[in-house]
C-alpha cells in the first residue's frame, strides 16, 4: 500500500486534528503600542521653532532676568523652556513686553540686537528709565491753566 504524503497526510479515520501553529494573542496587549504617551495638546505645546528661540534667548539674557522682564516666576520660565503652556498668545505677549522683534519665536534662528540684548540683561535699570519717561511725558503733558 501507498502511503499519502503531503500537506493532508496522516491519520484518517476521522479524528479531529490540531492545527500545528496555533496563533496565541498576547493577553494584556490588545492591539495597543508598547509605550504610549499622555495626549498632547498642540495648543498648549510650543513648536520646535518657539522652543528653540526661547531658550536661545535665555541662554543669551538669562533665565532670571526674563522672569523679571515678564514679571512672572522661574517657575514659569521653565515651563515655558519646556515648551509647556507656550500659545501664540504667551508668544505675542513676550513680544511686545520684552521687546522682542514681531515673529521673535517662528523664526527658525533668531537673532537679537547688542541693545535689546543689553536691556534685557538688566531689566530693573531700564524699568526705571521707563518709569522716568513716563513722569517727564505725563509733565509735559500736563497744562497750566492762566
Amino acid at each position: 500500500m501507498s502511503q499519502t504524503r503531503g500537506r493532508y497526510a496522516g491519520v484518517r479515520d476521522g479524528a479531529q486534528r490540531q492545527p500545528r501553529h496555533v496563533k496565541k494573542s498576547p493577553a494584556n496587549r490588545q492591539g495597543q503600542p508598547y509605550a504610549k504617551a499622555p495626549p498632547r495638546d498642540s495648543a498648549q505645546t510650543a513648536s520646535i521653532f518657539k522652543t528653540r528661540s526661547f531658550q536661545f534667548l535665555v541662554d543669551a539674557v538669562g533665565a532670571e532676568n526674563i522672569a523679571l522682564g515678564l514679571q512672572s516666576s522661574m517657575t514659569r520660565v521653565a515651563e515655558l523652556t519646556k515648551g509647556e503652556r507656550f500659545t501664540p498668545e504667551t508668544a505675542f505677549h513676550m513680544e511686545t513686553t520684552l521687546g522682542l522683534p514681531h515673529g521673535f519665536f517662528d523664526q527658525s534662528h533668531p537673532v537679537l540686537s547688542v541693545e535689546t540684548i543689553a536691556r534685557l540683561k538688566s531689566p530693573l535699570d531700564f524699568a526705571s528709565l521707563d518709569d522716568e519717561r513716563e513722569s517727564v511725558t505725563e509733565e509735559s503733558n500736563t497744562v497750566l491753566a492762566p
